[in-house]
């Protein structure tokens, strides 16, 4: 999102900068990959979030609010959208979701009420979103980062530095089945073991290397 609000005007002359498109397209991708790192709902309600739905925009606050029909353990769920990613909502809410809609010579200009837009200001569908996510972690971090893998990440952090928060896990991936706690927990200690036993063989070929110098 910095990256996007910081980038210059498209130079076609250069082949520099940003077309506004762009601008409000990278805009609207990082703020889909920020708020999954908070929020790693399952993509199929990701992706069907509807202004005024599942999606409340009221006084009282933002808030999340699946019917238990939308979810896969028939379980509804309600959450407050992250306080830290306000101004980046009402950022792309005011400016950016306006332009995406208007913006292709495709767009019909009729009102929408998904949140998530296409460039040719259509409601965006899962796989085009998951297409969007993983292009831009690829840029950012090197590797494709599908949409499911968040919500595998942020429990298993979670478990991870602090086990005695696995009793969260159902209510963050909304599911009743407590083997996935077992696994998460499990995958957690596997990843803490390699990374313990990586700087161990570190600590042993540095100490090896001393002993050869000496």
């Amino acid at each position: 999102m910095r990256d996007a609000e910081a980038a210059p005007e498209r130079n076609y002359h250069r082949a520099e900068g940003l077309t506004g498109l762009q601008r409000a397209l990278m805009y609207r991708d990082g703020l889909m990959v920020a708020l999954l790192i908070r929020r790693p709902f399952r993509i199929k309600n990701y992706y069907s979030l509807t202004i005024g739905t599942n999606f409340l925009i009221e006084d009282a606050g933002i808030t999340f609010d699946f019917q238990a029909f939308e979810m896969k353990g028939k379980r509804s769920m309600t959450v407050p959208f992250p306080a830290n990613l306000l101004p980046h909502l009402k950022r792309y809410i005011d400016h950016y979701r306006p332009f995406i809609l208007t913006a292709s010579a495709k767009s019909t200009n009729e009102p929408i009420d998904a949140l998530w837009i296409t460039r040719d200001g259509t409601a965006l569908t899962q796989g085009p979103l998951r297409r969007a996510i993983c292009k831009r972690t690829e840029q950012e971090f090197g590797i494709r980062i599908p949409p499911h893998w968040f919500r595998d990440a942020a429990v298993t952090t979670l478990i991870r530095d602090k086990p005695e928060s696995a009793k969260l896990t159902g209510a963050i991936l909304g599911h009743t089945d407590h083997t996935i706690v077992q696994k998460h927990y499990n995958q957690s200690q596997m990843i803490h073991a390699s990374r313990r036993h990586y700087q161990t063989i570190c600590e042993l070929l540095e100490l090896s290397a001393s002993d050869a110098a000496a």
